[in-house]
């Protein structure tokens, strides 16, 4: 699945959104501060699990 997936079930502001969000969880880990980067990383994936389970549905 690409940014084409994630755009049509979310909405390509929402999917800036977590682009933005990856790339501060990266400046986040780099400078030393693991639990806020964890954090986000989380909310990145939780969220990419829920669009992939969506999609997924859509197939059946």
């Amino acid at each position: 699945m690409g940014i084409a997936g994630y755009e049509r079930i979310l909405g390509p502001d929402k999917v800036f959104t977590l682009q933005t969000k990856l790339v501060f969880a990266d400046f986040l880990a780099l400078s030393g501060d693991q639990p806020a980067a964890r954090d986000l990383y989380t909310e990145v994936v939780t969220t990419s699990e829920r669009v992939r389970a969506h999609l997924d549905s859509l197939d059946d």
